[in-house]
């Protein structure tokens, strides 16, 4: 169980200040696409037949306390609001690029 598992950490751990805005996250995100592991999994991502396109990763305003997601078909959305660093940009790009990439494995 994926996002189950994940509450409690959230719940106990409380936002600190407001969290980035869209377009700064969106930066980030940027960013994170030149790191070695976020380009290995794109790259695997492509090679396992599942077409990556340059949306596939955005910055959203989240309502509940997620730090992000995947939906098939939609790609992956990180919660600017609950993002203050790049480094928590890089590790939920990261996590919900392994779902899409087994989402992928399992479909192809």
């Amino acid at each position: 169980g994926g996002a189950s598992d994940a509450k409690p950490a959230i719940e106990s751990s409380p936002i600190r200040g407001e969290g980035a805005t869209v377009e700064e996250c969106q930066r980030m995100i940027e960013r994170s696409l030149r790191t070695p592991m976020v380009k290995f999994l794109l790259e695997n991502l492509e090679k396992s037949g599942c077409v990556v396109a340059d949306n596939f990763i955005k910055a959203v305003n989240c309502t509940e306390q997620i730090s992000g997601g995947y939906t098939r078909g939609e790609g992956i959305m990180v919660c600017s609001n609950y993002m203050n660093i790049q480094d928590e940009v890089n590790q939920v790009v990261i996590h919900e690029l392994i779902h899409a990439y087994d989402d992928c494995r399992a479909a192809n």
